[in-house]
């Protein structure tokens, strides 16, 4: 199996993982290897072999000027390896290749939107209660709902 494909299929498990808090050396590893401090981190969804995060997760909202919006990335690859494996696997064109089977899998692009409603139950499901009421207060449910 490609690896683009064996990533496209192991999309699914990427919402149901064994989250772990984020340890003081992970946040430093984290914020080296993104170049500057990150604020959102709340978990760590999947380690390397050598135990270094390779996926987290960050807390889905941030807020704007008052506005509260939804953080655009839930999940952060931080894997220097994998990081690396995906853009070249997007270089030469496995995300064209992913859209095209799923227009032609109906089944596939149902499985795929299954997961991304339950994504967008896994987002909201990760904020405080303050957080979901000011999102209702400002009117902007729908952005969670929409984008996830």
């Amino acid at each position: 199996m490609h690896l683009w494909m064996a990533l496209f299929a192991g999309y699914h498990a990427m919402l149901t993982p064994p989250m772990q808090p984020p340890t003081p050396d992970d946040l430093r590893f984290i914020d080296a290897r993104i170049g500057r401090p990150l604020t959102q981190v709340v978990a760590v969804a999947w380690r390397r072999a050598d135990q270094l995060p390779g996926v987290i997760v960050n807390y889905p909202l941030a807020v704007r000027a008052g506005v509260p919006q939804p953080f655009p990335t839930l999940y952060w690859l931080v894997c220097p390896d994998l990081c690396k494996a995906v853009a070249q696997l997007e270089m030469q064109g496995a995300i064209r290749q992913c859209e095209a089977r799923l227009r032609q899998d109906p089944a596939r692009q149902q499985r795929l939107d299954a997961d991304h409603q339950r994504y967008i139950e896994q987002r909201w499901s990760l904020l405080s209660d303050a957080d979901r009421q000011l999102i209702h207060r400002c009117d902007r449910r729908a952005d969670f709902d929409e984008l996830g």
